[in-house]
């Protein structure tokens, strides 16, 4: 496409290397940048470079919170680790340090509410927190004519308040800093009422998906996001001896990785995400298209 001779005002983004950032590329006359505009906006150096952030992960010492880490610290984030148990925080805090980054590890429930305020004052004090991501997570196949009260409260519990006392406690901190990202970890369970997992557990990740879009709809003007990943049956030891996970269950024909659930969390925490919120992304190899 010839441009000699026009205006370079008049050309939207011609050329641009993704990603681009409203303020520093062309636009149509008339239009100033976003930040005069109101918008809140960030640089972007990378899709994915996380250089000069802190992130927060809950459920660190899974496979999936174990992945995230090291993914997140392979993109330049320090990180602080965090799950209800010590077991399997030292490998985390491993992976993370083998990228050259900094690891914070911190036991907390994240159903405790002074756990949490603990867990916020831990990682405010090791960097500057600009991503949240909690992957904690326990999972039931109770069906619903066997379920006690208590089945019900404790995937409530555990999935989603802890989920919202998580994003509760960095929330303000992320409308002050006028940019982060948050990312919760929901399930295709609750996109499509349940694979083999039990009512309560898809009521809990169905909550999870409604809880980020309230937050993303209201975050936005101050520059949070808040984005969901709804993984579909994955590969882990608490999956490894369960009858009815297997490769058949999705289209490509294979289980989940961690890794394939880090690396969609890594995109929405990163800049190349920057005009995504308020999303529930499938990542279960096809599972949900039936």
């Amino acid at each position: 496409m010839n441009l000699s001779g026009v205006p370079v005002a008049n050309v939207y983004h011609a050329g641009s290397a993704w990603p681009f950032h409203a303020s520093t590329h062309a636009r149509p006359v008339g239009r100033p940048p976003a930040a005069r505009r109101g918008l809140v906006t960030a640089p972007i150096s990378g899709p994915t470079d996380l250089s000069g952030t802190t992130a927060v992960v809950t459920g660190a010492a899974g496979a999936i919170g174990r992945a995230t880490c090291d993914a997140l610290a392979r993109e330049g984030a320090d990180v602080v680790a965090t799950d209800v148990t010590d077991d399997g925080l030292a490998e985390a805090a491993a992976r993370v340090e083998a990228h050259g980054r900094d690891a914070t590890t911190v036991q907390a429930d994240v159903t405790d509410p002074d756990a949490v305020a603990r867990l916020r004052d831990r990682a405010t004090d090791a960097g500057d927190v600009g991503i949240v991501a909690t992957v904690h997570g326990i999972v039931s196949r109770t069906d619903l004519t066997e379920m006690t009260l208590d089945d019900w409260r404790t995937q409530i519990d555990v999935n989603l308040t802890g989920t919202m006392l998580v994003v509760q406690a960095f929330y303000d901190d992320l409308r002050d800093r006028e940019y982060g990202k948050i990312v919760c970890v929901g399930s295709v369970a609750g996109q499509v009422g349940g694979v083999i997992s039990g009512p309560n557990y898809v009521a809990s990740k169905a909550g999870v998906h409604g809880f980020v879009r309230w937050v993303a709809r209201n975050g936005a003007p101050d520059g949070v996001y808040a984005n969901a990943v709804a993984p579909g049956p994955v590969w882990s030891p608490m999956t490894e001896n369960e009858p009815g996970y297997d490769d058949e269950m999705t289209p490509l024909n294979r289980l989940g990785e961690p890794e394939d659930i880090a690396e969609a969390i890594v995109f929405l925490s990163g800049q190349g995400s920057n005009w995504i919120t308020g999303t529930v992304l499938d990542v279960n190899g096809g599972i949900s298209i039936g």
